[in-house]
C-alpha cells in the first residue's frame, strides 16, 4: 500500500498540489510509516494515526530501540512515540520533528510568520547528583508575549538501554507510576481494612426483608431471645441475646424509618431502616461472652415519632457506664453520639463483661417512649503491637516526589494514631476522611525504582 500511495493520489489531484498524505483504514487495526507522502493507520484511532504521522516528520520510537538508544521505560506506555497512552509529545521528539523540517523538508510548503516569541528560561548550571539522592529541578522562565501562558514539562534526554519499571503489586496494595508519569487518584476503600466483624441486631417492621449481612433482624422486644448469633463476617459465635420490655409503644413493636447517615463498616450499613417502639422497661442481655473482657457496646436510638430522651445504662464488670440518648425525630444515635460516615468502632462502648460473660443494657423512662434502631457488640483485641501492627494507617514509599514529608498531608482521622515514611511532592494533598479512603487527589510522580503503598485497619483492633 505504500508503494503506491503516493503515485495513486498523484495521479488522482497532482503531485504538485498537496505536500503530505496520510490514509486512515477503518477495517484494519495498526498502521505504517514511510516518507511524508506514504503513511496509514486504521482502526480509526487518533492515538494509532498522531504516532504514525510523527513516524512520516522522521519521529522515531522513544522505546524499543536496541543498544542505549531509549529515553522512556519499556512498560511506561506514556508518550506517543513511547506506548501511546497520553497525547503528549518527548521533547526528544520536538526536537526532531523541528529538525525534519528545518533540513528534510526545509523547501516544502510556505513559511508563515506567527509573531510568537521564544520563552526565555533558565534552569540554572548542570550538576551531577549522586544516584537515589532526592531533587528538586526548579527554573525561571519569561515570555515577551503579554497573554500567553507557559507551560514546561522535565523530559529525559540522556538515553540508555531498554529497561521497564516494576509491575503493580498483585495484591493491589502497591501501585508502581512510571518515571516523571502524574500519578493519578489512589483510593483505598473500606472494604480493604482489617476491621473486626461484629454481633449485631437491626430492629425493624413485620415484613421487612433488609438487614446487614449476618444481622439478626428482630420486629419485637418482648421476650425474645436469640442463640449463637454469628459475627457478621460469617464465623460462628456463641454469644446469645435476650430482651424484655414491658410494653410495645403502639399496637406492634417495629416500624420503618426515613433514613438516616450510618458509620462505615466491614461490609454496608445500609439495610438498617427501621426500629422498635416502647415503654416502660427494656432490658437487652448478651451472654455467651468471654469472662471478664472488654466489649465494645453500640445502642441505636432513633426518634420515631418524634424526639427521644432516653437514659442507657451498660452493665458488667465494675462501674456502670450511662448515657442519655437525646435527639430530634429522624435522628439516629450511636450510644451518645450522632451518627454519621465515620467508622463504626468509633461509636462503641468499652463495657468488661461480668465474670459469668454477659452485659446487659437497660433503659427504664417509665411511661415515656424508648425507640432503638438496632444493637451491636464486638470483641476489643487489644491495642496493636508494634510487631504485628506496625500502625493504623500507613503510607510508605521510596523515592516518591521530593523530599517533602507528611507535614504536606491534610489527615483527619477520629481516634488511633497516624505514622508515615512516605515522601509527597510539596504541595500535594492526602485526604483520609473517616477512615473510609486515602485520596491523592493532585498530581504526584514517582521516580524510577520508586513504590508507593497505602492501606488503611491494617490490624485496626
Amino acid at each position: 500500500a505504500l508503494d503506491i500511495q503516493a503515485t495513486t493520489i498523484d495521479a488522482a489531484i497532482g503531485a504538485a498540489d498537496y505536500d503530505f498524505s496520510h490514509v486512515i483504514l477503518g477495517n484494519f487495526n495498526g498502521g505504517c510509516a514511510g516518507a511524508f507522502k506514504r503513511g496509514y493507520s486504521g482502526g480509526l484511532s487518533i492515538g494509532v494515526t498522531r504516532h504514525e504521522m510523527g513516524h512520516q516528520f522522521q519521529q522515531p520510537h522513544t522505546i524499543s530501540r536496541g543498544g542505549n538508544d531509549n529515553y522512556e521505560p519499556e512498560n511506561a506506555g506514556r508518550s506517543i512515540q513511547g506506548g501511546n497512552s497520553n497525547p503528549f509529545a518527548h521533547s526528544s521528539t520536538y526536537h526532531q520533528l523541528a529538525n525534519s523540517m528545518r533540513t528534510g523538508h526545509a523547501g516544502t510548503g510556505s513559511k508563515i510568520s506567527t509573531g510568537n516569541n521564544i520563552p526565555s528560561i533558565d534552569a540554572g548550571m548542570d550538576r551531577s547528583i549522586p544516584i537515589s539522592t532526592p531533587f528538586t529541578l526548579s527554573a525561571i522562565a519569561t515570555d515577551a508575549d503579554a497573554g500567553d501562558v507557559m507551560t514546561y514539562v522535565w523530559d529525559q534526554l540522556d538515553r540508555g538501554i531498554a529497561q521497564s519499571l516494576p509491575t503493580v503489586d498483585p495484591t493491589g496494595d502497591l501501585t508502581d507510576y512510571p518515571i516523571g508519569l502524574p500519578g493519578q487518584p489512589v483510593i483505598v476503600n473500606i472494604t480493604d481494612a482489617q476491621i473486626p466483624p461484629i454481633v449485631g441486631i437491626e430492629f425493624d417492621f413485620t415484613g421487612s426483608i433488609s438487614a446487614p449481612t449476618n444481622w439478626v433482624k428482630l420486629t419485637d422486644i418482648i421476650n425474645q431471645s436469640i442463640m449463637d448469633i454469628p459475627l457478621d463476617d460469617g464465623t460462628p459465635a456463641t454469644i446469645d441475646l435476650t430482651t424484655t420490655a414491658s410494653m410495645c409503644g403502639n399496637a406492634f413493636c417495629g416500624f420503618h424509618t426515613n433514613g438516616f447517615p450510618l458509620p462505615q463498616h466491614i461490609q454496608s450499613l445500609d439495610p438498617i431502616q427501621g426500629s422498635v417502639y416502647a415503654r416502660g422497661t427494656v432490658t437487652f442481655t448478651w451472654s455467651g461472652l468471654k469472662r471478664s473482657t472488654d466489649y465494645r457496646v453500640f445502642v441505636f436510638g432513633y426518634g420515631v415519632f418524634g424526639p427521644i430522651d432516653q437514659s442507657i445504662t451498660i452493665t458488667g464488670s465494675g462501674p456502670p457506664t450511662a448515657f442519655n440518648q437525646v435527639t430530634v425525630m429522624d435522628n439516629l444515635l450511636i450510644n451518645d453520639t450522632p451518627a454519621s460516615t465515620d467508622l463504626l468502632i468509633n461509636f462503641g462502648k468499652q463495657v468488661m463483661s461480668s465474670a459469668t460473660g454477659t452485659i446487659t443494657v437497660t433503659s427504664n423512662l417509665g411511661n415515656d417512649d424508648m425507640s432503638f434502631a438496632g444493637l451491636g457488640i464486638q470483641e476489643v483485641l487489644g491495642p496493636p503491637s508494634s510487631v504485628n501492627c506496625p500502625s493504623l494507617l500507613t503510607l510508605t514509599g521510596t523515592n516518591v516526589g521530593d523530599n517533602s514529608d507528611v507535614n504536606n498531608m491534610s489527615l483527619n482521622q477520629s481516634s488511633g494514631a497516624v505514622n508515615s515514611t512516605q515522601k509527597i511532592a510539596a504541595g500535594a494533598n492526602v485526604v483520609y476522611d473517616g477512615g473510609t479512603e486515602i485520596n491523592l487527589n493532585v498530581e504526584f510522580e514517582v521516580l524510577l525504582t520508586g513504590l508507593f503503598e497505602a492501606y488503611i485497619g491494617r490490624c485496626f483492633q
